[in-house]
């Protein structure tokens, strides 16, 4: 019989997973993907790591996530309402830690490779990391080498490890201070 988790929890379970994922294709070189293919998989599977990270944390202090994958409004209403706050300075510090202004700007960019809007629309502009979108007059697929660079795939991957692993030791404290 496979295990049982909470909610959160399992939500957490598959951020790490996902999370693994990504470091794995980081570190694959293999001629059968391309530099391009690989970074877009390694920016999604990036995104979907965050997000449910920040989901599994918002359950874990009480809260009902929104369906949605714009999380950085998650993380925004976790600092003006008051859940943290229960838990002790301690958690609300390291929220604080966690999210600070740059793991939330990059969280924020992460958000962007998710598409937005109907993938038959021939206007699509936003990039993405599943559906070919345009960038100067002209389309592009997410798997082209020039579609996410090597260096926004280094800053994803930190940010993406600090967000997962810091919000593993905000849930493990929340759930060592939990009032009945």
């Amino acid at each position: 019989m496979p295990a049982r988790y909470t909610k959160g929890e399992a939500y957490q379970r598959q951020a790490q997973s996902d999370f693994g994922i990504a470091c794995c294709l980081s570190t694959l070189q293999t001629p059968s993907l391309s530099p391009g293919t690989r970074r877009r998989h390694i920016a999604a599977m990036c995104q979907q790591a965050v997000e449910k990270s920040v989901k599994s944390l918002y359950i874990g202090l009480g809260m009902m996530p929104k369906r949605t994958h714009q999380v950085t409004d998650l993380i925004t209403s976790m600092f003006r309402k008051p859940a943290a706050i229960k838990y002790g300075s301690g958690v609300r510090r390291e929220l604080h830690r966690v999210f600070s202004s740059s793991a939330r700007y990059v969280t924020r960019e992460l958000c962007e490779v998710v598409p937005r809007s109907n993938p038959d629309d021939p206007d699509q502009a936003a990039r993405n990391s599943e559906y070919p979108f345009t960038i100067a007059h002209g389309w592009i697929a997410p798997c082209d080498d020039s579609a996410f660079r090597e260096s926004e795939i280094t800053r994803y991957l930190q940010e993406a490890g600090r967000v997962v692993n810091g919000v593993a030791r905000i849930r493990a404290a929340i759930y060592r201070t939990r009032i009945a």
